[in-house]
């Protein structure tokens, strides 16, 4: 396990989180800008596992919601997460003794780092999604129980909101809508927890794995041979499994549309090489939530969908799609924590519309595997 985080870190972290964001976590450029630039001011951040921790201590999760795009027009300093860190001591009456993040992806694998660095700080190892999500409630913190409120949201004129609601749906849905009358994006803490209850509630070792995932994707020189042999590698020997290859194919259709203030809609790819005459959809909505080849579904959330660009192994996000774009399409296990059925009803395909109930990827492909026998699903070389 990684325990010391420096400014050379930085790129590794934000590099490895976008395998994990199905799609999904914006644009992370003006974190590593922040992040690095705090780290070389003010100290290396320290990366501890739960156990590491007094169980007694007060741990903070602490995230930005909203648009990236606008993010990139109305830059924070990083202060404001700082802010909101304190304001969630001051209304609870407490002392963090760290911090922790929300999702790990995009930019939310990197705003623990900038708050830790900032508040000097240890960063805890582990996240409540395991990847990202739309919803600030589709974490484990929220599938066992943890309070989200105190949420306290700060926008880049400093200008902060506090919610307080015993249901966690509600104060997400308020905070929402709350982000867009802040300017469109706003820096929050919530689910504070002492380090007993970050135990049993967060999924394990994600930080590490992302750094461990950009430090082997950016040894693989764009080359996706290598690229996802490092993926199947470092994921199989973690809390979420062997991925899949589930296709290789060229994007011949995109339909979409913003619906509630979420980009929606589905992508269409034809088989190429081995996949010839194949036909394929992937429908998203922030996030790739379910695969399929025709009727037949061979991913679906919360099992991460992974789509890469075939040329350089960059995994595209959903606002990065384009027509005649060539990719490879991974299925990744999700951590067993995100398959429980309390999570399930928040991150489940039917929570996206989908008639289908949750099955894992791993179960999907042995029932292909018996049908026709092993294999081009697994063949990647």
């Amino acid at each position: 396990m990684k325990q010391t985080i420096i400014e050379q870190d930085v790129s590794q972290f934000a590099c490895g989180a976008k395998y994990l964001g199905a799609g999904g976590g914006g644009s992370s450029n003006i974190l590593e800008l922040l992040t690095k630039r705090a780290i070389r001011e003010h100290g290396p951040v320290q990366l501890q596992h739960p156990f590491d921790v007094k169980e007694t201590e007060w741990i903070i999760p602490v995230g930005i919601m909203g648009s990236t795009t606008i993010m990139n027009e109305k830059i924070p300093t990083g202060w404001e997460l700082v802010e909101v860190l304190r304001a969630v001591e001051k209304e609870k009456e407490i002392r963090a003794g760290a911090v922790a993040g929300i999702e790990i992806a995009g930019i939310n694998v990197l705003t623990p780092i900038l708050t830790a660095a900032l508040a000097r700080l240890p960063v805890i190892d582990c996240d409540g999604m395991g990847r990202a999500f739309t919803g600030i409630h589709m974490t484990t913190y929220h599938a066992f129980d943890i309070s989200l409120a105190p949420l306290v949201m700060t926008d880049e004129k400093r200008k902060s909101i506090l919610i307080q609601s015993d249901n966690n749906e509600e104060a997400e849905c308020i905070a929402r809508n709350t982000v867009m009358n802040m300017g469109g994006w706003a820096a929050f803490a919530c689910y504070a927890m002492k380090t007993k209850h970050m135990r049993e509630t967060s999924i394990y070792h994600t930080f590490s794995l992302a750094w461990r995932l950009g430090r082997g994707v950016k040894k693989a020189h764009e080359d996706i041979h290598q690229v996802v042999r490092v993926l199947m590698e470092e994921l199989s020997n973690s809390v979420y499994g062997t991925p899949r290859l589930v296709t290789k194919g060229k994007i011949v259709e995109i339909y979409c549309d913003m619906k509630e203030g979420q980009l929606s809609g589905s992508l269409f790819l034809e088989g190429r090489g081995e996949y010839t005459a194949e036909q394929w959809e992937i429908l998203f909505c922030n996030e790739y939530v379910l695969c399929k080849q025709e009727e037949n579904v061979r991913v679906m959330s919360p099992d991460l969908i992974c789509v890469l660009d075939a040329d350089t192994g960059h995994p595209v996000q959903v606002e990065e799609l384009e027509k005649n774009r060539n990719v490879w399409v991974l299925g990744i296990p999700s951590p067993p924590l995100v398959r429980t059925s309390k999570m399930l009803e928040v991150v489940g395909p039917e929570t996206y519309g989908s008639p289908f109930s949750f099955l894992p990827v791993e179960s999907l492909y042995e029932q292909m595997d018996a049908k026709r026998g092993v294999g081009h699903a697994t063949a990647w070389d």
